[in-house]
């Protein structure tokens, strides 16, 4: 892990945005949330909070995603 830790970030981060560009509802935002805490425990909480940001201001108009990023922190 050590090796390769920009590589899984980045495999992270292309595969949480991507879930959640295609999440529609609340049960798919809850499965976003899910791959975020795997992320926060791969790669670290700083890394986390910066998709976290990322994600809120990309989905500003989304208020139930919005709750459930909340959550994480």
């Amino acid at each position: 892990m050590k090796d390769y830790l920009k590589e899984v970030n980045d495999l992270f981060i292309q595969y949480i945005m991507a879930s959640a560009d295609e999440s529609t509802d609340r049960k798919k935002y809850r499965k976003v949330c899910a791959l975020i805490k795997t992320y926060k425990k791969a790669c670290g909480t700083i890394h986390s909070h910066q998709l976290i940001t990322e994600l809120r201001e990309r989905h500003k108009r989304r208020p139930a995603f919005l709750e459930e990023l909340e959550r994480i922190r």
